[in-house]
């Protein structure tokens, strides 16, 4: 079966529930936890096609995102020109860059990347 890897951010109101949901309905085996500028704490997950349908009964995730690929700054543009996009989008596609401290202190933005998409 097929997995995808998986970013969830957790709800900091009962962290210890959040993360035991996630854990138990997913049947994560390996997992990592971070916490993203210290205050929001996420899992990263490969979770198995049989397992994905579940995410949507999460009730202490606040977000879960389908992490495409992982690189530093310096390497985004060339992952982006090398990576297969016609497998995640058809017609339309959005950008959106969150929560990036480093993107906001260089010239690089949602348009700038949006090219090599």
């Amino acid at each position: 079966m097929k997995s995808k890897l998986f970013v969830f951010i957790l709800s900091q109101e009962n962290l210890t529930l959040a993360q035991l949901e996630a854990i138990e309905l997913l049947e994560l085996q390996k997992y990592e936890r971070q916490k993203y500028r210290k205050k929001y704490p996420l899992i990263i997950a490969s979770i198995s096609k049989r397992n994905q349908d579940k995410i949507l009964r999460l009730a202490y995730t606040h977000k879960v995102l389908e992490l495409l690929f992982a690189c530093t700054l310096k390497q985004l543009i060339a992952i982006s020109e090398s990576f297969d996009w016609s497998r995640i989008y058809k017609n339309n596609f959005c950008i959106r860059i969150n929560n990036m401290t480093a993107v906001e202190n260089m010239s690089i933005g949602e348009r700038d990347v949006a090219k090599y998409v």
